[in-house]
C-alpha cells in the first residue's frame, strides 16, 4: 500500500530522502492514514523529488540580494515602525491572543513554526494526536459556544508560557498521563518551550524596518524560485513520447505507487501547490492511464493553469462562456481541492473542473501557504472528510 506525495516549487535537498518531510510523514501516518487505509502503519509513502530537476540561476540569485546598495532617500525604518504599531509587550501574549480565537489554530502555529528549525522533537510529534483529539472533543461537546465557553482555562492564562504549560495538561486524558506513548512529558513541554522562544524572536524583530526587510529577504528567492520552477516545467515538460526530468520523476514515484497499491486498497496522491499542476498534466496528457482513487491538492493552481490554458492536453472551447467545465482527468474516481484563505497562491478548481470538491480551510494565517501538511488540525480535518467518503 502507498500514499503519493509531489512537493510544490522551491524545494532544494541535498538528497532524494530528504524530501520525505519528517513532521509531514509523521502527521500522516497518526492523523490522515488511518482513515484511508485499515492498516496505515504498512503504507510506504512515496514522495518523488523533482527539484534538482528545477529552475538554475547563473547568478546563484544575486539580482534578489539588496546589501550594500546605496540608499536613493533617507532610512525609511522609523515610519514603517509607526505604521505597523507594533508593541514589544505582545510577544509575551501573542499565541494567547490567537488561541483566544481558535485554540487549533494556536496549536497548528505551534507545530508551523516547529518545523522551521533543525528538526522537529519526536515527543512533539507524539503529542500531535493527542492535543488534536482534546480540540476536537472540547468542540464537539459545545459546538455552538465560544473559545472560553469550550475552553474555559483560557481565561486564566496570562502569557503564552503558562498557554503550552496548560495546554499539555488539559490535553492529557482523565486516566493519566500517557508516558508509554508520549514519552516524558518534560521533552513535550522543553519541545513546546523551544517553539515559543522561536516565535518571540520572531516578533521581537518583526516590528520597525526589519519586517519589511525580512519580508524581502525571505519571500525574494521565495518568489524568483517559484517563478523559475514555473518557467522551467513549461519549458522542458516535453511531450508524451518524450516526456522532460520533472515529468520523469513524478511518474516514476506514481507507477512505483501503483505496484505497492494491494487489490482493493486506494491509490491516494496528495500535491501541494506547483505538484498539482504537474500531477494534472501526468494525468491527463503523459499518463492519462494511470488510476487514482483519492486525488487532493492543496493550495495550488491547477484551475488558474486551466484558465490560462497552459496544460498539455487542452481544449480551447471549453470555457465559462461556452457554459462547459474541463472533465476530470480519466484515471482520477475523486477529487478534492484544499484552499487556504490566506494562501494567495491557491485557487477554487470546482467552478473549472467537473467533480471536484473546493474545501475551504480558514486558517487566515501568514504562514498559509507552506504549511498545510505541518499543521495537526489539517491532516485531521482532511481525515474527517475521506473517512465518510
Amino acid at each position: 500500500m502507498a500514499v503519493v506525495y509531489v512537493h510544490g516549487v522551491g524545494n532544494r535537498f541535498e538528497s532524494p530522502s530528504d524530501a520525505t518531510g519528517n513532521t509531514r510523514d509523521t502527521l500522516l501516518r497518526t492523523l490522515l492514514l488511518p482513515a484511508l487505509f485499515t492498516r496505515p502503519d504498512n503504507v510506504e509513502i512515496i514522495s518523488p523529488y523533482w527539484g534538482a530537476d528545477g529552475a538554475t540561476f547563473a547568478w546563484d540569485l544575486e539580482s534578489a540580494n539588496l546589501t550594500g546598495i546605496e540608499r536613493l532617500g533617507p532610512d525609511d525604518a522609523g515610519w514603517i515602525s509607526a505604521a505597523l504599531g507594533g508593541d514589544p509587550a505582545d510577544v509575551e501574549t501573542a499565541l494567547l491572543a490567537l488561541a483566544k480565537i481558535s485554540l487549533p489554530d494556536a496549536v497548528d502555529l505551534l507545530y508551523s513554526v516547529a518545523d522551521q528549525g533543525p528538526g522537529t522533537s519526536s515527543a512533539l510529534l507524539d503529542f500531535a494526536p493527542t492535543v488534536v483529539k482534546y480540540c476536537q472533543r472540547q468542540i464537539c461537546l459545545q459546538p455552538d459556544g465560544s473559545q472560553l465557553d469550550r475552553f474555559p482555562w483560557l481565561a486564566h492564562v496570562r502569557n503564552d508560557r503558562e498557554l503550552v504549560r496548560q495546554l499539555y495538561a488539559v490535553s492529557l486524558p482523565a486516566d493519566g498521563p500517557l508516558l508509554e506513548q508520549l514519552g516524558d512529558g518534560d521533552d513535550v513541554q522543553h519541545a513546546l518551550a523551544r517553539v515559543l522562544g522561536r516565535i518571540r524572536r520572531e516578533l521581537l524583530a518583526a516590528p520597525a524596518g526589519a519586517a519589511v526587510s525580512g519580508a524581502r529577504r525571505l519571500f525574494g528567492r521565495t518568489v524568483a524560485t517559484l517563478f523559475g520552477d514555473v518557467a522551467t516545467y513549461l519549458e522542458a515538460r516535453g511531450t508524451a513520447e518524450h516526456p522532460g526530468p520533472i515529468v520523469v520523476d513524478v511518474i516514476t514515484g506514481l507507477e512505483r505507487a501503483v505496484r505497492a497499491t494491494a487489490p482493493g486498497e486506494p491509490l491516494v496522491v496528495l500535491a501541494h501547490s506547483m505538484g498539482g499542476n504537474i500531477v494534472y498534466d501526468v494525468l491527463t496528457h503523459f499518463r492519462p492511464d494511470l488510476r487514482v482513487d483519492v486525488l487532493v491538492t492543496i493550495g495550488t493552481q491547477v484551475a488558474l493553469f486551466e484558465e490560462l490554458k497552459l496544460f498539455r492536453h487542452k481544449r480551447v472551447d471549453v470555457t465559462r462562456a461556452a457554459g462547459l467545465r474541463m472533465p476530470l482527468p480519466p484515471g482520477v474516481r475523486q477529487w478534492l481541492n484544499v484552499v487556504d484563505v490566506a494562501d494567495p497562491l491557491a485557487y477554487r478548481a470546482s467552478v473549472v473542473f467537473d467533480g471536484v470538491t473546493d474545501y475551504l480551510y480558514p486558517s487566515g494565517a501568514a504562514w498559509a501557504h507552506t504549511a498545510y501538511l505541518r499543521q495537526p488540525n489539517f491532516h485531521a480535518r482532511l481525515a474527517a472528510r475521506l473517512a465518510v467518503r
